[in-house]
């Protein structure tokens, strides 16, 4: 049997989803390792596999000429003004070594991968959008199952799939639910997507909720083009999820203590997570104020720390911030926020441009900018240690060519001629080859 050759789009989710497997399985069930200390020992696995695989990719000197256009020159560029700004303020500043390497990591880590999917010889996107989503749906039963018997054993590790993991899924998903006839797949992939959020009610994040609340809207909306009647029927359902998840959430669990909080002003202001964000960005401006304007102005670099107080914890040495423009701030200074408005208005071209033309993979990838771009406001890290996934959208392979997701069994007659006039003039359809 021979292994399909794999595009670096797909081994880049593969390496996400194996750093959060290994975490689960490994750390937490096989270590007893609490779930919250592994945050950063999965980055650096991910990296570790990144590094491995372009190792490899340079040692066979696969690389050629860049094809430069205005996105991909406003992406490299952005992002190397932003590991060099951050690596020599932050050395300028005396930041430790390490520290600044820690900070930069991620940034190359988004450069790479722009000119790694740059340099793609050949994708056959329809493939590998179904690799990827079954690798992403046996990656989220693993943990689910090892998350039940960490807990039956009384470890310090949760059930539902975390990070990366349900948010791929979810774009995936709902990339799948956009584009797919009615069939007993789409029937599957409903039910195992269910699954993976009732296991995960007792706490899904606001920022998930948003998204899939956005989300789901955007793929059906999508879905009309394909079915009508069918997709009629999926807005009412889902239009009666929210009652029937209202009875299904406990209401001791952070679902239901985030859910009142959107509604309830009270109870928003007394939340410990908004109110310890708020802080971070207060302790931040604080620090930078304390070593003068031309930090105010600049940042104090990568490997930045302040020191955080909030109401039952201090640190003389805190590092991490939820907020985009509190995390940048920090480091940058007012230039960081001329990074998050940047970096935002990529992801909102990805969005737009991904959604006029691309192919399945380039779906998924415009869904996955819509969640980073909710989580710039909420917790930055996930768009960073993304390694430069939502940014993919619009690199050129990915948004030159269409292809058919729909099963040609399951199509209309009138979707049939269409996708035929189409196939006729842009062919080959499926597969995008280097000029």
């Amino acid at each position: 049997m021979r292994i399909p050759a794999t595009s670096y789009l797909e081994r880049l989710v593969i390496y996400l989803l194996l750093a959060q497997v290994i975490s689960r399985v490994v750390m937490e069930f096989g270590m007893g390792m609490w779930w919250f200390k592994t945050v950063q020992l999965k980055l650096w696995i991910t990296y570790g596999l990144l590094f491995l695989d372009h190792a490899f990719w340079f040692g066979k000197g696969r690389f050629h000429r860049l094809r430069l256009d205005w996105y991909v020159l406003v992406a490299i560029g952005l992002f190397t003004l932003i590991a060099l700004h951050g690596a020599l303020i932050g050395l300028a500043w005396g930041q430790g070594v390490w520290p600044v390497f820690e900070d930069t990591a991620p940034v190359l880590a988004i450069l790479l991968t722009i000119v790694r999917v740059q340099q793609e010889d050949g994708i056959d996107f329809h493939a590998a959008f179904k690799r990827m989503f079954w690798v992403t749906i046996l990656a989220t039963w693993v943990c689910v199952i090892f998350g039940y018997a960490g807990v039956a054993r009384g470890l310090p590790t949760k059930i539902p799939p975390q990070g990366a993991v349900i948010g791929i899924y979810l774009s995936l998903y709902l990339a799948y639910l956009a584009r797919a006839p009615r069939s007993w797949r789409l029937a599957f992939h409903s039910a195992s997507m269910a699954g993976a959020l009732l296991v995960s009610l007792d706490d899904i994040n606001r920022t998930t909720m948003a998204f899939m609340a956005v989300g789901a809207g955007l793929a059906l909306l999508l879905r009309l083009r394909i079915d009508k009647i069918g997709t009629i029927f999926l807005v009412l359902a889902l239009g009666a999820m929210p009652v029937i998840g209202s009875r299904l959430v406990p209401e001791d669990s952070k679902t239901y203590i985030r859910l009142v909080a959107v509604f309830d002003e009270t109870a928003r202001s007394r939340s410990i997570s908004i109110q310890a964000r708020t802080m971070e960005d207060r302790d931040i401006k604080l620090a930078l104020e304390k070593e003068g304007a031309f930090a105010e102005l600049f940042g104090l670099g990568h490997g930045a720390s302040y020191e955080y107080r909030s109401m039952n914890k201090y640190e003389a040495a805190h590092a991490h911030a939820h907020y985009a423009f509190a995390y940048f701030n920090l480091r940058y200074g007012f230039m960081g926020k001329f990074y998050v408005v940047l970096i935002g208005a990529l992801l909102l071209a990805n969005i737009g441009l991904g959604l006029i033309r691309g192919s399945a993979i380039a779906s998924f990838c415009v869904f996955v900018s819509i969640l980073s771009f909710l989580y710039l406001f909420t917790y930055v890290n996930f768009f960073i240690y993304l390694a430069g996934l939502p940014v993919a959208t619009m690199l050129f392979p990915l948004r030159t060519w269409r292809d058919s997701f729909a099963e040609t069994d399951a199509m209309s007659k009138r979707t049939k001629t269409r996708q035929t006039r189409l196939n006729n003039s842009a062919a080959p359809i499926l597969v995008w080859r280097k000029p």
